[in-house]
C-alpha cells in the first residue's frame, strides 16, 4: 500500500533547454544619473530582445534600472573613494569586482558609456596614491 503512493509516476514531462541569451554588459561608470534612461532605452532598442543585458553603474540612483527591470552592478563612485580613501584600498577591491563580473556574466560585449572601466580603475589607482603621500608626510 505505502509502496503505490511513492511510487514514481510513469508520464513525465520533458522541457525543452532554452538557448541561452547572450550577455552584453554596459558600463554606465560616472554618467550622470539624468543620461541613464536615454543610454537604457537606447541599449533597449538596439539590443534587444537576443541579450542579457547588465549594467555597471557608479551612482546610487537605481531608478531608471528599476523602472525597465534591468540587471545592474556597481561601483563605488570615485567621488565616495576619494571621501573615503582610508577605509579600504578601493583600487584592489574594484579590480578584483571586475573581474568577478566578468567570471559571474561572461559577457559576450562590453559597451562603454563614459568613462571605462580601465580608465576607472586607474582613477581609483590614483586616489589610492594621494592616501599614501598624505601617510608619508
Amino acid at each position: 500500500m505505502f509502496r503505490s503512493l511513492f511510487k514514481r509516476s510513469s508520464c513525465e514531462v520533458k522541457q525543452e533547454p532554452k538557448a541561452a541569451k547572450t550577455t552584453l554588459l554596459v558600463t554606465m561608470l560616472e554618467v550622470p544619473e539624468r543620461d541613464h534612461e536615454e543610454i537604457i532605452a537606447t541599449i533597449s532598442k538596439r539590443f534587444s530582445p537576443g541579450f542579457k543585458i547588465v549594467y555597471l553603474v557608479s551612482t546610487n540612483d537605481f531608478n531608471a534600472l528599476l523602472a525597465q527591470n534591468a540587471a545592474w552592478e556597481y561601483f563605488v563612485p570615485l567621488e565616495e573613494q576619494h571621501q573615503y580613501r582610508e577605509l579600504m584600498d578601493w583600487a584592489d577591491y574594484l579590480a578584483e569586482k571586475w573581474n568577478l563580473l566578468l567570471i559571474k556574466w561572461k559577457p559576450a560585449k562590453v559597451i562603454a558609456y563614459g568613462t571605462n572601466v580601465e580608465r576607472f580603475l586607474h582613477h581609483s589607482r590614483e586616489i589610492r596614491k594621494i592616501t599614501s603621500d598624505e601617510t608619508d608626510i
